[in-house]
């Protein structure tokens, strides 16, 4: 049997029982509602927290302050009250206790995250091997593989849980439940493994613990000598200023993780150059605009994030760094993806190929030197070149054939009217996901296209093609998303009986000669999400829509007023099975 967490409403029901047992009706008095909601919140549907928290709480007064000090003691509660006691020391610490060694420090890391703070798997993959978490189990599995493997294993024991998976069905982001949370901290602060910092009270980090994150109050925050002990720095504080990130920092002579995640600042603190120990940094959805060459003293640098900042230029000192394993550069113009410019990446010394440790290289630009050096990288999982012209291409396919893992591949021509000629690319037999951004040579998908078997996501815009792409790709029956953006420049689309078996979802956007989709009935089994954008000639609903009958939702953007008021009118049968139904 696969036992799950209880829904909100029978997560309460089953707390006033408990809690107000006394009470007639068992029901909850209004003055404490806010606090019994914050408790239940807390409890997040698992059933022995619930009885054990209700119990204790039916024998309180029901009064505001009582309940309101209890909420905010819960962390002590659950640790001290004899009570409570046997939830975290006999059941959930028995979950723990019960870990091999290698998934406690890593589960103890998960704790480190704020409340209800959704985990995405491939963060918390890289901050486990950068900390060392993670043991080498042969030349054929990379430590990434390994680490997955740990999460399956946590989430396999319900002390993670899944709240998203990807088009795949892989999981992507996790959870770590509220309960399960605050017994993790405790044995951090217990064993000195880290310390979470969100009091604007306290002023200086603590000497006890090797990790600290910060979740807020770090306006006021002050090293102490104890710091330069610390080995992860996690920021997830906004408000921290750059002036304080280099006086905190410049006590971290040990540090391995210092994550500047979404940070309010425009330029990588000058102390960063020292950390020589440091194997992640992490300036993700910051204003930084430029990196020093000072960065290529880090060594031991293991990833370097960069992604949604406004760095044009890598510095060559970037392509000493041996170790490297992630390098991760983009610029985002267009959060809507609907410009052909909605990305840029970053222009790299042609050195960087000389990095043979690299599994994640993106967003970079083409040079002609560059796609015939860059086969030397044959770890690569995850590359993506823009600013490819096609005199550049037989040399980058005959690189990609050197690269038995790639599994994820991007390119974006240098402008709308560049022609990226696939004719000579040969099978790429790990291939998943393909992001395709250029005119494709003779306005036809290319046959190669049909030797894509393992092909799960396949985004494509701007090709200028002149016939009906769908009986090309349908070969691709393991598709799962598929996103075709200014790919077309007929005026019909044909989704034929048996066609995408697999297909999630599907994305037509801005072909603006579109006038008619044809939906038989029989194709797009396991379709959930359709999108519509821009299809500015689309004047009626597609009446297949009404066989597509596993879809959840649909989004139309930018879509014409013809189109609405069929739509709301006399189409509108043909959608009123879809749950969800979004204009933007």
């Amino acid at each position: 049997m696969k036992l799950t967490t209880l829904s909100k409403e029978e997560a309460w029901d089953l707390f006033c029982k408990k809690a107000f047992e006394r009470l007639d009706g068992k029901r909850c008095p209004a003055s404490l509602k806010n606090w019994a909601d914050k408790i239940v919140g807390k409890c997040q549907g698992l059933p022995l927290a619930i009885v054990a928290i209700g119990s204790l709480l039916s024998y309180r007064e029901k009064e505001e302050q009582e309940w309101r000090s209890f909420c905010k003691q819960l962390n002590w509660q659950l640790e001290n009250n004899p009570e409570l006691n046997w939830v975290a020391s006999r059941v959930l610490n028995l979950s723990f206790i019960d870990l091999p060694s290698y998934l406690k420090i890593c589960f103890l890391y998960c704790g480190l995250f704020p409340e209800d703070y959704m985990i995405h798997r491939k963060w918390i993959i890289r901050l486990w091997v950068a900390e060392g978490f993670i043991e080498e189990r042969g030349s054929g599995i990379t430590m990434e593989e390994v680490a997955e493997v740990y999460l399956k294993e946590l989430v396999r024991r319900c002390l993670l849980k899944v709240v998203e998976r990807n088009e795949f069905g892989r999981a992507r982001v996790f959870q770590i439940h509220d309960v399960v949370r605050e017994v993790t901290l405790t044995r951090s602060r217990k064993e000195m493994f880290g310390i979470v910092h969100d009091n604007p009270e306290v002023k200086q980090l603590g000497d006890e613990a090797r990790r600290v994150s910060i979740h807020k109050g770090s306006e006021t925050l002050q090293p102490s000598i104890g710091s330069r002990q610390l080995r992860s720095f996690l920021l997830f504080d906004r408000q921290l200023s750059s002036s304080c990130i280099h006086s905190v920092s410049s006590n971290f002579r040990l540090l391995r993780v210092l994550s500047l995640r979404s940070a309010n600042i425009d330029k990588v603190p000058d102390v960063v150059a020292d950390l020589f120990n440091l194997h992640y940094l992490d300036l993700r959805y910051t204003k930084v605009k430029n990196i020093p060459s000072s960065l290529g003293k880090l060594l031991n640098l293991q990833t370097l994030d960069l992604w949604a900042t406004s760095i044009e230029k890598l510095p060559n000192e970037i392509t000493v760094l041996q170790k490297l394993r992630h390098l991760i550069a983009c610029c985002i113009n267009d959060t809507h993806c609907r410009t052909f410019d909605c990305l840029s990446g970053a222009s790299v010394s042609n050195d960087i190929c000389r990095l043979r440790s690299l599994q994640t290289l993106q967003i970079i630009e083409a040079s002609r030197v560059l796609v015939q050096k860059i086969g030397n990288l044959t770890l690569l999982r995850n590359l993506f070149i823009m600013k490819m012209e096609r005199s550049y291409c037989e040399a980058l396919w005959a690189s990609l054939t050197k690269m038995p893992h790639l599994s994820k591949f991007g390119l974006v021509a240098s402008n709308p009217d560049e022609i990226l000629n696939l004719e000579t690319l040969e099978p790429l037999p790990s291939l998943q996901t393909l992001y395709l951004r250029g005119r494709l040579e003779e306005g036809v998908v290319p046959s190669i296209f049909s030797s894509f078997g393992k092909l799960r996501d396949l985004r494509m815009g701007w090709s200028g093609l002149r016939e009906d792409p769908l009986p090309a790709l349908s070969i691709m029956s393991n598709l799962v998303y598929l996103h075709l953006h200014r790919v077309y420049d007929g005026q019909v689309l044909a989704f034929l009986a048996g066609w995408f078996p697999k297909l999630k979802h599907l994305d037509l956007a801005d072909m603006l000669q579109l006038v008619w989709i044809n939906i038989e009935d029989g194709t797009m089994k396991s379709l959930q999400h359709l999108h519509l954008i821009g299809l500015l000639n689309l004047g009626r609903v597609p009446q297949g829509i009404k066989y597509l009958n596993s879809i959840q939702s649909m989004y139309l953007t930018d879509m014409p007023e013809a189109f609405i008021e069929s739509l709301e009118g006399s189409d509108r049968e043909i959608v009123e099975h879809i749950p969800s139904i979004l204009f933007h």
